[in-house]
């Protein structure tokens, strides 16, 4: 008798269990939105994630229909359900903390991300060597220094403080949109390899260093339209001048601005100049270099294999 009354008891204590758990699989399938059909790639690879975002288009190369979204955005692409699906998801393939699992896998570009994370735009070695000599903190101007170090020891002195307040945000370990309260035009800049194969689609803009204010892509805003970036290879100047424009102020001169003292002159109407750069600077207009009036880009002299180097980690690259 007490070994009945024991597994009725049981019995009795589990059932609620079990019905209250069937429930909730039962209620979880009848809210669960479902595709219709399976979503596979022109390789015929399953990636669920194309049942939801059907409308996203990018360039021939990346074309979410032919290679998915998980190889570049990772995630789960074998479920339905939103949080599961996103768990996991970086906004960025390009950033340098998990490129070596989107743009640098098998098949894609393996052999680009050793050159990058040695280039001086990833690890800025030459200005931190120098400002660390010119401040007294180094014996020469060649020492073994990066971004990536910094990040991962924390390392701090007088003058990586310096480099922290007016030059960090310009190389590729900074993530895009990664501080809300920052000026849209220094959350655009950065990204590892979005840094510069990253623009907008046609009929929407970025920012630029004369326009810094405005863009159609803004990660954080719940009322803006949120287009995919296209991904491309031949980079536009824009996002060159992105961080060239201060210090020897390269990218201004090329396409015939001056940045002027900072007093917004010539004022008008009692204003300051509308002539305004990033940063609350301001600048004139001057002749333009004769390559920009002939239509040449950066890139069409800055090439390949000088802005992503060869895989050595230069202190300089005069």
């Amino acid at each position: 008798m007490k070994k009945a009354a024991a597994k009725l008891l049981t019995a009795l204590i589990f059932l609620p269990v079990i019905i209250g758990l069937i429930g909730y699989l039962v209620l979880r399938e009848n809210t669960t939105k479902r595709p219709e059909t399976i979503s596979l790639t022109t390789a015929g690879y399953l990636d669920m994630c194309l049942s939801c975002h059907q409308d996203v288009k990018l360039d021939t190369a990346h074309d979410a229909k032919v290679v998915g979204c998980s190889p570049c955005h990772l995630g789960n692409n074998m479920t339905v359900d939103k949080d599961e699906a996103h768990r996991g998801m970086v906004l960025n393939p390009g950033d340098l903390r998990v490129v070596e699992q989107t743009c640098g896998t098998e098949g894609c570009h393996p052999a680009d991300i050793n050159k990058i994370k040695n280039s001086l735009m990833a690890t800025n070695r030459g200005i931190l060597a120098t400002l660390l000599y010119y401040w007294g903190e180094a014996e020469t101007q060649n020492g073994e220094y990066s971004i990536e170090k910094l990040l991962n020891s924390g390392e701090t002195s007088l003058a990586i403080d310096y480099f922290r307040k007016l030059c960090a945000s310009c190389h590729l370990w900074k993530q895009k949109y990664a501080d809300p309260d920052a000026p849209l035009f220094v959350q655009e800049k950065g990204g590892g390899c979005s840094a510069c194969h990253f623009v907008m689609p046609e009929g929407t803009a970025a920012t630029t260093v004369t326009s810094f204010e405005q863009s159609d892509y803004v990660p954080q805003g719940e009322l803006k339209m949120k287009p995919h970036p296209l991904i491309i290879k031949k980079i536009p100047d824009d996002n060159c001048i992105r961080c060239h424009n201060r210090s020897g102020r390269i990218g201004l001169s090329y396409i015939g601005k001056y940045e002027a003292e900072g007093y917004g002159t010539p004022y008008e109407e009692g204003e300051h100049s509308a002539k305004q750069l990033a940063g609350g600077r301001f600048y004139l207009e001057l002749a333009e270099d004769i390559h920009h009036r002939k239509g040449m880009s950066c890139i069409d002299c800055h090439t390949r294999d000088e802005i992503m180097g060869d895989g050595t980690s230069y202190a300089h690259y005069e």
